[in-house]
């Protein structure tokens, strides 16, 4: 720790902080080339569209009507064993509080809720990777009800912390400018 109070770290491992590891990762493993899969045991789960203004990095979707077990699944986002957290914003349309399980590789799940006013709210869970494989790579949205959802900024990352949404390294930037310049035997 410096004079000043900062901590500068040399590594990427763990800071235990009270008993407990924490760390921060920050690179998000969800781009906009990831594939998705759908499943459902009865009716249909629609993406209505994804990565459009409203959802940015995301998802609209309805829910399958008189469906239980229904999922959107992010594929190859988790790259080896660890601590992931992802993260999002959801709402929905409707005016109510409408479910969504997320989970990390089967490992671990948590319900969440969207609020009755219709404005996104940032969720997020953390789960330690014991199984990653070439099958134990995904994270699930899961349990939709029949209504209409919005994710937006969906970031996943290694770590413990969850961290404010930024694009993948893969993904090119949006609304920057750029410019080149020419250096030749003739000048610039």
């Amino acid at each position: 720790i410096s004079s000043t109070g900062q901590l500068k770290l040399q590594s990427t491992d763990s800071i235990i902080i009270g008993g407990n590891p924490f760390s921060v990762g920050g690179t998000n493993f969800y781009s906009k080339s990831t594939t998705y899969s759908t499943y459902t045991d009865a009716g249909t789960l629609v993406i209505n569209g994804r990565d459009q203004a409203g959802y940015e990095n995301g998802f609209s979707l309805t829910g399958p009507q008189g469906s239980s077990q229904n999922n959107l699944r992010l594929n190859g986002v988790i790259t080896e064993n660890g601590c992931w957290t992802v993260s999002f914003d959801i709402r929905g349309t409707q005016s109510g509080s409408l479910p969504v399980t997320v989970d990390i590789c089967d490992l671990g799940d948590q319900t969440f809720y969207t609020n009755a006013t219709n404005t996104y709210e940032r969720k997020s869970l953390t789960v330690n990777v014991t199984n990653y494989s070439a099958i134990y790579n995904f994270v699930d949205f899961a349990q939709f009800s029949y209504a209409d959802y919005l994710i937006r900024n969906i970031k996943v990352e290694k770590g413990t912390q969850a961290t404010d949404w930024s694009p993948a390294p893969s993904d090119p930037a949006s609304g920057v400018k750029t410019s080149s310049v020419e250096v030749n035997s003739n000048g610039i």
